[in-house]
């Protein structure tokens, strides 16, 4: 990784070692208590993180900045954007949404 994007990470959060849905679960606990414009950076071990990850940015409107992997360790870097809404897992196959938006005005 870049000593650029090495600078621009907020926060550590390690997942190795967890199997799915956990490194999410864990990531979305994390996030909760983190302001708009902060960079999370994600450590993963279980190979099926790359499109958990891709799907989580995509759902809770979080931008995925970079993801890669290297020796069987998966690395992501998520810009938190803010409380756009948010998640609740339910029972396998299905999932609700609760939305609360803000307004910026």
């Amino acid at each position: 990784m870049s000593d650029t994007m090495m600078n621009e990470v907020d926060i550590d959060l390690d997942a190795t070692g967890l199997g799915c849905p956990l490194p999410i679960l864990k990531t979305r606990k994390t996030i909760k208590g983190l302001t708009s414009g902060t960079v999370l950076r994600v450590r993963a071990s279980d190979h099926g993180s790359v499109k958990d990850f891709e799907s989580f940015c995509n759902q809770t409107g979080n931008v995925l900045v970079s993801s890669r992997e290297d020796a069987g360790t998966y690395e992501f870097l998520i810009r938190i954007r803010g409380n756009i809404g948010n998640i609740r897992l339910s029972a396998p196959g299905k999932m609700w949404y609760d939305f609360s938006i803000r307004s910026t005005r």
